[in-house]
């Protein structure tokens, strides 16, 4: 079945700081590191983005590899991402250098991490890594961070302007505008009600239907 995805988290500037996959809530859910650490998704929705929909678990690998590659990690210095693992299954094995290797085992003994003057070369080599792609290829990379910003865990639900009915269990109609300040003021996940409006839920709560309307 078709039910995985690959997502994207957003720095305040718009650049993606992590990409991942997995289906279900995992966009929304706490993530755990293999170091014992973990961080969580941005509190701001709009930072959150669904990259590609209704995939199996090997094509959302495939892809999550591809935008991994595409923006690099910060821990080994080839560009600006988080995360820790090449994607797919696990870490793919990348043929790292000895200073590269000793760099990363300095980090994971707890000594002093990135200085100013190897964060400056991991961002410039992100623009030089940048500056290297085709027009189209730009142009694909930008399409995927931007492709479901309107349907997905942010977008369209933050918007004050559009008009929700939301049916309850018991039968109950709800309508109103703008969805989230309404969700989180009632007890409810925003993206687990878009989930059922898109039909990704069966239900969230005592929610069993979801409907956005053409008019507030």
């Amino acid at each position: 079945m078709k039910e995985y995805y690959t997502y994207a988290y957003l720095r305040e500037d718009g650049t993606p700081y992590y990409i991942g996959k997995g289906q279900g809530d995992r966009i929304t859910r706490r993530h755990y590191r293999r170091d014992g650490g973990y961080f969580s998704p941005p509190k701001d929705t709009n930072r959150i983005l669904y990259l590609k929909r209704n995939l199996s678990e090997q094509e959302a690998f495939r892809h999550e590899q591809y935008m991994i590659d595409v923006f690099g990690r910060k821990d080994i210095g080839t560009g600006i991402l988080r995360n820790r693992t090449d994607g797919g299954e696990g870490p793919t094995g990348k043929v790292l250098s000895e200073e590269t290797k000793k760099r990363i085992s300095e980090i994971q003994k707890g000594k002093p991490k990135w200085s100013d003057a190897d964060k400056e070369r991991i961002r410039q080599q992100s623009i030089d890594r940048w500056e290297t792609y085709s027009e189209e290829k730009k142009d694909i990379i930008r399409q995927k961070l931007k492709e479901n910003h309107g349907g997905g865990a942010s977008g369209d639900r933050n918007a004050k302007s559009i008009g929700w009915r939301i049916y309850h269990k018991c039968g109950k109609i709800t309508e109103m505008v703008g969805i989230s300040n309404w969700a989180k003021s009632n007890g409810y996940t925003p993206s687990h009600i878009i989930a059922v409006r898109d039909g990704k839920r069966n239900y969230h709560k005592d929610i069993v239907k979801v409907e956005k309307l053409n008019k507030p």
